[in-house]
């Protein structure tokens, strides 16, 4: 069995850490209770707790290209807050590289000889925003 979601992985923790452990209740259900079901846990938990503590990381334009869609967050070098962070959601790259993406704003394209200078991708794993803010806007911008 591959990554649980998130919210699987919480319940399935849960489960096991009990004594006995609650294998009726838990979303891995399935052959392999036991010592494999844990190693399965175990997996799905480190994968989680890796995604929470990984640094906020800026994408390469290479990167961004071999994408074919993905969560990225994306920075602009607009003064307003507001317009400056946008949660984006890579669907296209187009093939004179311009990079569509899905945001709560609506539909938003962006040019790919533009990348590094008036905007730019990050990948921040869960870490929120607020946390991850500071070490990204000391990153110089092409």
């Amino acid at each position: 069995m591959g990554i649980m979601s998130l919210d699987d992985t919480r319940q399935a923790f849960r489960c096991c850490v009990q004594i006995p452990p609650d294998c009726a209740n838990c979303p891995q259900q399935g052959p392999g209770f036991g010592i494999e079901c844990r190693n399965s846990v175990k997996v799905s938990v480190a994968h989680w707790l890796a995604l929470v503590e990984r640094k906020p990381r800026l994408l390469t334009i290479e990167e961004m290209k071999a994408r074919p869609y993905g969560y990225v967050l994306i920075e602009t070098d607009y003064d307003s807050d507001q317009l400056r962070w946008v949660d984006g959601l890579l669907f296209c790259v187009n093939q004179n590289f311009s990079f569509d993406f899905i945001t709560l704003e609506g539909r938003a394209r962006f040019l790919g000889d533009e990348y590094g200078k008036t905007w730019r991708c990050w990948d921040t794993g869960l870490r929120e925003l607020k946390a991850a803010r500071p070490e990204m806007e000391a990153t110089p911008w092409q």
